[in-house]
C-alpha cells in the first residue's frame, strides 16, 4: 500500500524518511515512542496544521469493529496520550477550531 511510511533501521532504531499523513498518525499510535512524538509535534505543520491532524487523530480513534477489543482500547489510550502530550507541550498549535473540535470529540456531540 502507499500509505506507509518510509522507515530504516539505523544501529536499532527506527528512523522515518517518509509517510503519508495516516501512517504518521498510525506510527504515533502505534507504540509509545516518545522520540517520535516529540520530533513530529515539531514538525507537523510543515506537512499538515492542527485542525487535519485533530481529524486524523479521531479518525484512528474510531478503530474498525474488526480490530480486537484489546488492540481498539490501546490503540485509543495512545490516542489520548497523544492529544494529552499535544495540548502540554504545544497549546499554542491549538486554534478555536481545533478547540470546538475536540469538546465535540470529547463530549461525543
Amino acid at each position: 500500500s502507499g500509505d506507509k511510511s518510509n522507515k530504516h533501521n539505523n544501529n536499532n532504531r527506527t528512523v522515518i524518511k517518509a509517510g503519508t499523513l495516516n501512517a504518521f498518525v498510525e506510527v504515533l499510535t502505534n507504540e509509545y515512542d516518545g522520540q517520535f512524538m516529540f520530533t513530529f509535534f515539531l514538525t507537523y505543520q510543515s506537512f499538515t496544521n492542527p485542525a487535519q491532524l485533530l481529524d486524523k487523530l479521531i479518525q484512528r480513534f474510531n478503530v474498525p469493529p474488526h480490530i480486537s477489543p484489546d488492540s481498539r482500547k490501546a490503540i485509543r489510550v495512545r490516542i489520548v496520550g497523544v492529544i494529552k502530550y499535544w495540548i502540554a507541550n504545544h497549546f499554542s498549535d491549538i486554534d478555536n477550531y481545533v478547540v470546538s473540535s475536540l469538546s465535540e470529540f470529547i463530549t461525543g456531540q
